[in-house]
């Protein structure tokens, strides 16, 4: 555990890269405290989390996080609240005491923010390794990092590439920066996930982004050009949306080369296995693109996949009655004639069924 009793050390100072201000003697006051929940019956675990665990420090703006682990709900009076102060002479510090029963968070669902923590955390105390199998469960493989690159990159498309521009045409170009402010943040998700780490409470991203060993050289001052706000204007909102694109597509290449299958669509990939939003994994649409691939034009492939999606074709069969019965000046959906006839011929000449 790293010491703290001379607050105005050069340990604090590099931490922070600023003067540290405080009146308290922060590991006593862990240790004081810790010392009395570990002589509690169902105490089984007490941790420490934020900046304390991080980086063997906290500043003048900081509060003390604990973590303690129970056995079981019985006997709880002495529990304080999650949120109480510890009085100095001159001032106070804040304590925050996030308690869990152990049991119970084996099958609790952890968000990212959960992870991050216990991904930091220090563990002063537990019984018989409890903390380190339970975090070691909790905390995500190499195929949930996986899961959401796909899942963030999927969204960047989305809200920057798409419901930016088209909220600038819609006549809201306040709403476009909003957006594009969301897909930083989920490229900043992306770059702590190629590292294999969760992202940190935002207040700390500027601080650990450009520690990252996997990142642009230039990530800094890319994020700093991706967050400038210079007006409402298109140009203003294209030059953001530019410098992130720049770094999806640095993203992408990366992930490509850590992940053997990271899927050319992650949004196809997110219908199919993340949101489940679609119950067919391999629609005989999607199957249609796969196995024509090589006869016919790729925009010609994906509007006959569109019909046959809107169509609920099944097989190619069904596709050539569908061809041979095709009326443009009846139909909803409409296909150019040529193509009608193309798909005929090759139909045809391939004789499949």
């Amino acid at each position: 555990m790293s010491g703290l009793k001379d607050i105005a050390s050069t340990l604090l100072n590099n931490a922070f890269n600023y003067p540290i201000v405080t009146m308290f003697d922060i590991e006593a006051i862990i240790a004081n405290f810790t010392e009395r929940l570990k002589s509690r019956e169902n105490v089984c675990g007490i941790c420490a989390f934020g900046s304390y665990a991080k980086y063997g420090a906290i500043d003048q703006y900081s509060d003390i996080d604990l973590g303690v682990f129970l056995k079981d709900c019985l006997s709880l009076n002495y529990l304080p609240p999650f949120s109480f102060y510890v009085h100095g002479k001159t001032g106070k510090i804040e304590v925050n005491l996030s308690q869990y029963i152990l049991d119970e968070e084996y099958n609790a669902q952890w968000d990212s923010a959960k992870q991050e923590a216990f991904q930091n955390c220090i563990i002063f105390y537990q019984v018989d390794d409890a903390l380190d199998q339970l975090i070691q469960k909790k905390l995500g493989s190499t195929q949930e990092h996986f899961r959401i690159l796909v899942d963030s990159v999927n969204q960047f498309n989305w809200k920057v590439k798409y419901h930016a521009k088209n909220a600038y045409h819609r006549g809201y170009p306040n709403a476009s920066h909003l957006l594009i402010n969301e897909g930083l943040m989920l490229l900043i998700r992306c770059l702590f996930s190629l590292n294999m780490k969760y992202p940190p409470h935002t207040k700390w991203i500027t601080r650990e982004i450009g520690s990252l060993e996997v990142a642009p050289k230039e990530v800094v001052s890319m994020l700093d050009d991706a967050l400038l706000v210079t007006g409402l204007s298109q140009s203003d909102i294209e030059k953001r949306i530019g410098t992130l694109t720049t770094l999806e597509a640095w993203i992408i290449e990366r992930a490509n080369k850590t992940f053997n299958a990271f899927p050319a669509s992650p949004y196809k990939y997110w219908a199919r296995f993340l949101s489940q939003r679609q119950v067919n994994p391999q629609p005989f649409s999607d199957m249609f693109i796969t196995l024509w691939k090589d006869k016919l034009p790729r925009q010609d492939l994906e509007r006959i996949s569109d019909f046959i999606a809107f169509s609920l074709i099944s097989n190619l069969s069904e596709l050539k009655d569908a061809m041979n019965n095709y009326n443009s000046s009846a139909e909803l959906f409409y296909l150019p004639g040529r193509l009608v006839t193309k798909l005929i011929s090759q139909l045809d000449s391939s004789g499949e069924n």
